[in-house]
């Protein structure tokens, strides 16, 4: 389990929201099986929206680099949890022949 100190609770930023604990989970290619993790706040203090952000596009780029050739959708399943869910195989795009040959 990870902890994230983003921030105390002081009323600073108001107007954003902010979590105790944020989950993430990712689906294994065809969606068979998946993994979950679990970040949570070091007591007294929160993980702002914007650490959230962060740490999502973090997974994005990990599950890039692991699963090149393959998409994956992320989807918000309720407050401060999200699932990374396998699309399919990208295909490569067509090669279209230059106009006039």
């Amino acid at each position: 389990m990870k902890h994230f100190s983003a921030g105390t609770v002081d009323g600073k930023g108001k107007g954003t929201r902010a979590f105790k604990m944020v989950e993430v989970r990712v689906f294994n290619i065809e969606n068979k099986g998946s993994y979950l993790t679990r970040h949570r706040a070091r007591p007294g203090h929160i993980i702002a929206e914007d650490v959230v952000d962060k740490l999502l596009d973090q997974i994005a780029d990990q599950i890039e680099k692991r699963f090149p050739g393959h998409d994956y959708q992320m989807v918000e399943v309720g407050e401060a949890r999200f699932n990374f869910v396998w699309r399919g195989r990208r295909e490569a795009p067509e090669i279209q022949e230059p106009a006039g040959k």
